[in-house]
């Protein structure tokens, strides 16, 4: 998978402002990758530079399912971390990303 900018600001979450800065982030990745669709559309079978879900009701959808499916917090789980913060920044980034 590309790197993106919010895939490395989500791990530094660990509180309100770190959480903040990451939803900064995340902002300008999607503001970046709305400005790079308009020049140069990607494919309708893909994602928009990264983002797999372009509107809120498919982010939210995502973020949700993302979360249950991957056992979000749970022992065992893909993100086993205890720190609520980054645990809600890894739901909001899975929103982005989940098909």
């Amino acid at each position: 998978m590309e790197q993106f900018a919010s895939d490395e600001a989500v791990r530094k979450v660990h509180d309100l402002d770190t959480f903040l800065s990451f939803l900064e982030t995340l902002f300008e990745d999607w503001e970046a990758a709305s400005a790079a669709n308009k020049s140069k559309p990607s494919s309708p079978y893909g994602s928009m530079y990264g983002w797999e879900n372009t509107n809120i009701g498919d982010f939210l959808e995502a973020a949700v399912a993302g979360a249950k499916d991957n056992r979000l917090g749970k022992l065992g789980g893909t993100f086993a971390d205890e720190n609520a913060w980054r645990q809600a920044a890894q739901i909001i980034l899975l929103g982005k990303v989940y098909e």
